[in-house]
């Protein structure tokens, strides 16, 4: 019986140093586990403020963008202006030289050049408008 009670109790301190080297293996682990925790936390602010970061930055290039846009509308508008009044320009150079030349050839005036003089080159806005592009 005496030895029956001997070799319970070896066993019994068997089973607890396994335990207890089991307990220092599982609380290894959770350290590292907790300090790993910790690091992924770390990098995960990180990383949310790097997409806070891009997040800003994309609504201001998106802003950017839609201003360029619309500047660019308005200058396509600007220029499609511009060009109706070039186009129409040859016409009221005509209509101008239709009125204009019974009340000058009554006065004497000439709307011409004088003889010798240089004459300035006028080009049509459909010429101007080939050479800008």
């Amino acid at each position: 019986m005496r030895a029956e009670l001997q070799q319970e109790l070896a066993d019994a301190r068997t089973n607890n140093e396994e335990l207890a080297r089991e307990n220092d293996e599982q609380a290894q682990q959770i350290e590292s586990l907790a300090a790993a925790f910790a690091q992924a936390q770390a990098d995960l602010e990180r990383r949310n403020g790097a997409i806070e970061q891009f997040e800003q930055s994309l609504a201001a290039a998106r802003e950017t963008a839609e201003r360029e846009r619309q500047g660019a509308e308005a200058a396509r508008q600007s220029l499609a202006k511009a060009e109706l009044k070039l186009d129409a320009l040859p016409a009221w150079n005509a209509s101008l030289r239709r009125y204009a030349a019974p009340t000058s050839s009554a006065h004497g005036n000439s709307m011409t050049a004088p003889h010798g003089a240089p004459r300035a080159k006028q080009s049509s806005p459909r010429t101007w408008r080939r050479s800008r592009t």
